[in-house]
């Protein structure tokens, strides 16, 4: 049986996360140790990615690209949502995947997190199955440049899109030749060096960006709306849209709701209703379509 064409390949690095609610200010009150429950969970941003785009693509047409040793490999494939494929780089390493501690994922959502920069030996593209590389759609999260590097060069050779939804981790020179760039306020100003509205920084973003159909995106982070800036001929065009308000006692969890809108974002901007790549991004339609699907992720997911 033959399998669909790769449509999407997300890369990212895959996580441990122990989950915690507790009153932080119990955490300074000098007590040696707090009773809390901790559910731990697989998670990171492949499989944040992965569980938000297997509904909206075919079965098979989703490949997941992560770092993991044989170990831990049966665990991270049976944590794959049904459809998606996992085309793991495998790690002689066998220590287990680092961990996230997630504090209050409903409430405040603190995240304490190992960079894991250690890896970047095995982050190499020669090592990454020909189904990822042969994908319409490149999502890449935080990991090593040369890596990133080595994708894009890919995407180019194939007439595909890669879109960068790592933050700031990126040097200019690599941003600007990223079709898509998806990231939040914080993280625009620091590429950009400057502060500013998620208009203004999208839009600066946009200026520098060397790729004739560049797109991109600055979210406000639930406090201002977002803002998508793209080229229409010569002129520079910015669309908005604001979050809908949604009242603390609906919130289930705030972990991973960036992946989830950038994955929805991305989806609908990039292919039409049968899964064709689109000629020429759709930007407006892609917009309301993720901040509807985060809304549903913030007040509808089960918490793990």
């Amino acid at each position: 049986m033959n399998r669909p064409e790769p449509l999407v390949a997300v890369y990212g690095r895959t996580y441990w996360d122990a989950e915690v609610a507790v009153d932080l200010a119990s955490l300074a009150s000098g007590k040696g140790k707090v009773d809390a429950r901790v559910a731990v969970v697989q998670g990171g941003f492949a499989l944040n990615a992965a569980r938000a785009l297997a509904p909206l693509l075919p079965a098979g047409a989703l490949r997941v690209v992560t770092l993991t040793s044989w170990h831990d490999w049966p665990r991270l494939a049976a944590a794959l949502p049904e459809g998606a494929l996992l085309d793991a780089i495998l790690s002689a390493d066998s220590a287990p995947p680092p961990v996230s501690i997630i504090v209050n994922p409903a409430r405040e959502c603190r995240i304490l997190r190992d960079r894991h920069e250690h890896d970047h030996d095995g982050w190499r593209v020669d090592r990454v199955a020909q189904g990822a590389l042969s994908a319409r759609l490149h999502i890449v999260g935080r990991l090593p440049v040369a890596f990133v590097s080595g994708v894009l060069a890919r995407a180019r050779a194939e007439g595909a899109r890669l879109a960068w939804v790592g933050g700031e981790a990126l040097p200019a020179t690599l941003e600007r030749e990223c079709d898509i760039v998806c990231v939040n306020s914080r993280e625009a100003e620091r590429l950009l060096g400057a502060a500013g509205t998620p208009r203004e920084l999208a839009e600066a973003l946009l200026r520098r960006a060397r790729v004739k159909d560049a797109l991109r995106v600055v979210t406000g982070a639930g406090r201002a709306a977002t803002a998508a800036a793209f080229r229409v001929g010569r002129r520079v065009k910015c669309v908005e849209a604001r979050p809908a308000a949604i009242a603390a006692e609906r919130i289930t969890t705030l972990k991973g709701v960036g992946d989830a809108f950038a994955a929805h974002f991305l989806a609908a901007a990039c292919f039409d209703g049968r899964h064709a790549p689109r000629r020429r991004l759709e930007v407006a339609g892609a917009l309301v379509a993720a901040q509807r699907a985060a809304a549903r992720f913030i007040s509808a997911r089960v918490a793990s």
